[in-house]
């Protein structure tokens, strides 16, 4: 009220209260003035104060007058002088400076600090945080004895208004307290999130480090609809190099690889599922177990945490849906209590209220973590119940949805804007992390075992397994081509043990294992010593995957398959299980919980536990069955099924993809022959009768046991499969189209070399099939480079290709590559250049060579040289120099291609710089249009080139006139010596100089005056898209003049609909706009144009205020419009109130309450009625 100088409202309110009665409230109403004129900074609310103290002085109300005398008097405000002197009540005068420091010091402040303040970030209500204000009431009685100490006067009625103070104090406090708000503001509910989530943000290694968030990388692949797959296929771009993925009965239809999306750009406008474009609202984020879903959901939490999306949510609430049976509440609020709030008994409800209504108002961003991992009994009600709920929660404003493929309930989900799949690390995410978390000697080692490995690039795109082989690495062997799957998990497996032996203090002759005596143990020593969990792991791996491929085990299922052992046992009289099993197992690297990662409240009961990564959990379901299927088994205590009864279950079971890596496993485990058996039950019946699949799972168990089977089995199970390899070529393809069982990563790869052959169409098969392999063992590579010496310019080509699809190459191929450079087949030679250009660090001497392959009389070999030199991240001096010599060769292909490979360059020497510039004078267009690329990309430009850009702009040339703006443009900061050139090109004679120079203005972060009227009078192009590249630059301007607003809104009656949607996008972007900007804005709603009607209707969506304030001079309908489309949607989703008193519109925003001027009372009812008639019409009636 005092910063309003609303005298009447507080002359109102102090009349009409208890203030003529109540003693207690008189002081603190006076005090409260006396501080303002004090501590405010601002000197009109002093004053204000000062005034409203004098006014309050004249009221005819008992001991206010001497009150506010004596206050005066202390603020210097009386006549006469302050030395010295004191006031009635015995106070030494304090002149204001010092009475600053004694309020600040003690009386500051003494009621809500709301009365006087403006509080900032506030959620709901303009409310400070309830216990500060408790604070400052706790605070109080102290004050007030200190006043009293004060007291020197004789004056027995004074006195007797201190005593009363103190007497009725304790009943005011609690009045006070009692009446007080008990919203919670937006600070108070991010700080406790952030003391919620603190110790759950935490990412642990295997070893028990902890991974630094930054290093733990989410690459999220989009699910496409059909259409747009099959729309989009040949357009997309590879954005991220991603290993091939292991198979899986968990796999996502439709992802696409190459079409991926930063995780600060998950909510920028983009093309939607159902083919519009907008900000995607409901997300849905697949990903198989163990790829990085939990971690994507701490990454959100922190990234929000550490700034990004802040203008889009209030806060993000991490909900993994396996917790909601364990709450009681179904009801959002409710929910929010008991999950977060639990802690805080005097604010919990408070915060949770504040919470749901920032998620009604669209400003809370919810991470459903785990859809698969809720089962509701819809018979039951509790059932019925949970899924209303789970619905609820689905169906919120902003939602990311993660979950499993298998196990996912469609049903359950609302219209998804985006789906998305975590698809695990990239080649560079894998190359960092190594760097991250091993030493350096290590890290080159540990990138050319995954390089030569097929297999493990397999398995390090999963960020677990990448940490698992880190962590093993010493153990793992340096033959990488030969090892095996199997052989990798009993190496990392036995690693793990070692840690946990030495965790766990298992015993040997009855003394306590040291890490030395663990590292001489042998493989066979260390299975011995960890045979119980071993055989629990098994158990209860194979039982899960028994039980519909069970992964996650609750306190029940773990005690379970503790039961059906010590049963076993005690059955047929062995050593019982150790009593304490269950917390060994709970203590192993194998088995892990999220629970306690987000609930540490949970008992052990209700936890769920899962293995490491679901590839465990199939190795060890493979060691129990490989142990039941071994006929010498090295430990008969665990055999539970008889060798028939499992012989059985393979061949039920052999053909189900579910448990296709454990057949593998299995295969890799058995020997001699019990291995040769098991391929007779592959091999038998019941046998796949299309033949493909059996073929796939054949290879697979082929690849794990080749090295211990007999090789006459061995050479016939080989021959089997080039048979089948044979007849699906001819049976499925062109002669010349590759073979997709061929592609896969098991199928021996020495087959297909070997069957090179001599028949040109069987050539053509092998060499395409190899292509498509994602890597290439050192002999294939080697064989490749044979090929491109052969006769078929067709094969020649396919295995340039083929070497090019492989990041690192020898020596030996790049040679071989640089020698078909010259291949007569420019298709050939065309290929060679790329596969080059795919090495990201090539020596110089190839730099050299492909410099002067700038210079190839075809054009496409040229432009092949240029790609491969630009793929290279720095370049040598010498060659920066050749290519700024072939700058000027005779071929514009070939300066194009030289001003592109310059582009690659961020840190070019002036002298580069300088012949780019000048080839903003090429004759040719497309060099030009090069050059110009190439010097937009420079990190720093010298200012020398900016000069002769300058000069340049002056050419005769229009060419080089627009090639030179164009590149100014560039650049986000340009000296006012350049931005007035480029106002002068303006009003060039030509008109794509003109659209070149508005563009490159409108680049600018800031402009002068004199360049946005220049582009005001630049709106009269004659040229439509001159017009159009104006607007757009006005409208990358924040803040503009009245004059540019008002030629915008001149610029929405322009007969041209592209300038009209331009001006109204620029007005858009303006904060606030004037009045007078409202009513051309609301007739442009009407335009004949579409998405001219778009961009106005977006722009009225930011003007609310404007929109209110234009109210009382619009017709009905225009006051009908505004309400229903833009000032109540905007209420629903910020703080806003509007209503009418003594005939003005009052407005209550974030910014505090506005009063517009005085309307008439005809206006006012009009207002009214036609908010009626809206709320009316949707069956509101207030």
């Amino acid at each position: 009220l005092v910063g309003q100088h609303s005298w009447e409202q507080f002359e109102d309110f102090v009349l009409h209260s208890k203030f003529q009665s109540d003693v207690c409230f008189q002081l603190g109403v006076v005090l409260r003035l006396e501080e303002i004129a004090v501590v405010q900074t601002d000197t009109a609310i002093s004053n204000g104060a000062i005034e409203f103290l004098v006014a309050l002085g004249t009221k005819p109300i008992p001991l206010v007058p001497e009150m506010v005398q004596s206050t005066l008097l202390r603020l210097g405000i009386s006549e006469g002088s302050t030395d010295g002197a004191k006031d009635d009540m015995g106070i030494p005068l304090t002149s204001k400076s010092s009475m600053s420091k004694i309020y600040q010091d003690s009386l500051r402040p003494v009621w809500d600090p709301a009365w006087h303040t403006t509080p900032k970030g506030i959620l709901l209500k303009a409310v400070h945080d309830r216990n500060q204000r408790n604070a400052n009431l706790d605070n109080l009685p102290a004050q007030f004895m200190d006043f009293r100490k004060e007291i020197r006067s004789s004056d027995s009625e004074m006195k007797d208004v201190v005593v009363q103070i103190g007497t009725d104090f304790q009943q005011l406090k609690a009045d006070i307290r009692a009446s007080l708000p008990t919203q919670s503001s937006l600070e108070d509910i991010q700080s406790a999130l952030k003391t919620y989530y603190t110790p759950y943000l935490v990412i642990l290694r295997v070893s028990g480090d902890e991974l630094d968030l930054e290093t733990c990388f989410v690459n999220l692949a989009i699910v496409e609809a059909p259409a747009q797959r099959e729309k989009e296929k040949q357009d997309l771009k590879e954005q991220a190099a991603v290993f091939h993925r292991i198979p899986s009965f968990e796999a996502v239809e439709r992802t696409n690889m190459q079409s991926s999306i930063p995780l600060e750009q998950l909510f920028n406008k983009r093309k939607l599922r159902n083919g519009k474009k907008n900000v995607p609202k409901t997300i849905l984020v697949q990903g198989r177990a163990g790829i990085g879903k939990t971690t994507l959901c701490k990454k959100l939490v922190h990234a929000h945490q550490t700034g990004l999306w802040r203008d889009r949510f209030d806060t993000v609430l991490w909900l993994p849906l396996r917790q909601l049976k364990a709450f009681k509440s179904r009801t959002l609020e409710g929910l929010l209590r008991e999950k977060f709030f639990t802690q805080d008994l005097s604010e919990g409800d408070s915060l949770a209220h504040a919470l749901e209504t920032s998620a009604q108002n669209g400003r809370v961003l919810f991470i459903l973590d785990g859809l698969d991992e809720i089962v509701t009994d819809t018979e039951c009600d509790e059932g019925i119940a949970l899924r209303s709920f789970l619905r609820i929660l689905l169906r919120q404003q902003h939602v990311i949805i993660t979950s499993r493929p298998s196990g996912l309930d469609r049903s359950l989900l609302p219209s998804i804007d985006l789906e998305l799949e975590t698809v695990g690390f990239s080649q560079r995410n894998v190359k960092d992390f190594l760097v991250k978390v091993l030493k350096p000697e290590a890290v080159r080692t540990v990138q050319d075992f995954i390089q030569q490995t097929p297999l493990i690039q397999g398995l390090v795109n999963i960020p677990v397994q990448l940490d698992v082989i880190c962590f093993s690495w010493d153990s793992l062997p340096t033959d990488g081509p030969t090892i095996t799957m199997t052989r990798l998990y009993q190496l990392m497996v036995r690693r793990l043990w070692c840690k946990d032996a030495l965790r766990l203090r298992n015993t040997a002759g009855g003394t306590d294992l040291t890490p030395r005596q663990i590292s001489k143990l042998t493989p066979e020593d260390i299975d011995d010593l960890m045979a119980t969990e071993l055989q629990h792991l098994g158990y209860l791996a194979f039982k899960g995957m028994k039980n519909n491929h069970q992964i996650e085990f609750d306190e029940k299922a773990l005690l379970s398959a503790i039961g059906d052992l010590r049963e076993y046992r005690a059955t047929v009289k062995i050593s019982l299980l150790p009593p304490q099993l269950l917390e060994i197992m709970r203590q192993t690297s194998f088995l892990h919980t999220a629970d306690a990662d987000l609930d540490t409240s949970k008992s052990d009961s209700q936890q769920a536990w899962y293995f490491l990564h679901l590839t465990f959990q199939e190795y060890f379901a493979a060691t129990w069955i490989a142990q039941h299927l071994q006929v010498k088994q090295p430990h008969p205590s665990a055999r539970m099924m008889t060798v028939e009864q499992t012989k059985a279950f393979v061949q039920e079971h052999k053909y189900n993809p579910q448990y296709e890596v454990v057949w593998w496993m299995v295969a890799g485990l058995l020997d001699g022959e019990a291995l040769e058996e098991f391929f007779d039950i592959v091999q038998g019946s019941p046998r796949d009768l299309i033949g493909g699949r059996h073929q796939q799972i054949l290879a697979s168990c082929l690849n794990e046991a080749r090295a211990r089977l007999d090789t006459t089995v061995v050479t016939r199970l080989d021959a089997e499969l080039m048979k089948w390899l044979h007849f699906e070529t001819q049976t499925c393809h062109s002669k010349d189209s590759r073979s997709m069982l061929g592609c896969q990563i098991s199928f021996p790869e020495a087959l297909l070399v070997e069957n090179f052959g001599s028949v040109c169409s069987w050539k053509r098969v092998i060499v395409k099939t190899l292509e498509a392999r994602f890597t290439l063992s050192e002999p294939a590579i080697q064989f490749l480079i044979g090929v491109l010496k052969g006769e078929d310019a067709y094969v020649r080509r396919r295995a340039a290709s083929a070497l090019g699809k492989q990041s690192t190459l020898p020596e030996s191929a790049i040679q071989s590559l640089i020698g078909a450079l010259q291949d007569e087949d420019a298709d050939v030679s065309s290929r060679a250049a790329s596969a080059l250009g795919n090495q990201s660090m090539l020596p110089e001497s190839t730099i050299q060579f492909l410099i002067g392959v700038l210079k190839h009389e075809d054009w496409s070999v040229s432009r092949r040289a240029a790609s491969a030199l630009g793929n290279q991240s720095t370049f040598p001096e010498s060659a920066i120099q050749s290519l700024v010599g072939v700058l000027k060769h005779e071929d514009w292909n070939v300066r194009s291609s030289a001003a592109s490979a310059l582009g690659s360059q961020s840190m070019l020497p002036e002298s580069a710089i300088q012949s780019l510039i000048g080839a903003l004078k090429d004759e040719d267009q497309y060099v030009r249009r090069k050059a110009a690329s190439a010097l937009s990309n420079q990190s720093t430009f010298p200012e020398s080139a900016i000069q002769s850009l300058i000069g340049a702009l002056k050419h005769e040339d229009c060419n080089v006139r627009e090639s030179a703006a164009e590149a100014l443009g560039c650049r986000s900061t340009l000296p006012e010596s350049a931005v007035q050139s480029l106002i002068g090109v303006l009003k060039d004679k030509d008109a794509d100089v003109r659209r070149r120079a508005a563009s490159a203005l409108g680049k600018q972060s800031t402009l002068p005056e004199s360049a946005i009227q220049s582009l005001i009078g630049a709106l009269n192009d004659e040229y439509g898209y001159v017009r159009t590249s104006v607007a757009s630059a006005l409208g990358k301007q924040s803040t503009l003049p009245e004059s540019a607003i008002q030629s915008l809104i001149g610029a929405l009656k322009h007969k041209d609909a592209d300038i009209r949607y331009s001006a109204a996008s620029a007005l858009g972007k303006q904060s606030t706009l004037p009045e007078s900007a409202i009513q051309p804005l609301l007739d442009a709603l009407k335009d004949e144009d579409a998405d001219v009607r778009k961009s106005v209707s977006d722009t009225l969506h930011n003007q609310c205020y404007s929109l209110c304030i234009a109210l009382p001079r619009l017709a009905e309908d225009e006051i009908a419009c505004v309400y229903k489309n833009y000032i109540f949607p905007y209420s629903c989703r910020r703080v806003m109130s509007l209503h009418v008193q003594d005939n003005k519109l009052c407005f209550c925003t974030e910014q505090g309450l506005v009063r517009s001027e005085p309307i008439e009372s005809d206006k006012v009812k009009i207002i009214i009625s036609t908010f009626k008639a809206v709320q009316h019409e949707e069956g509101i009636h207030v």
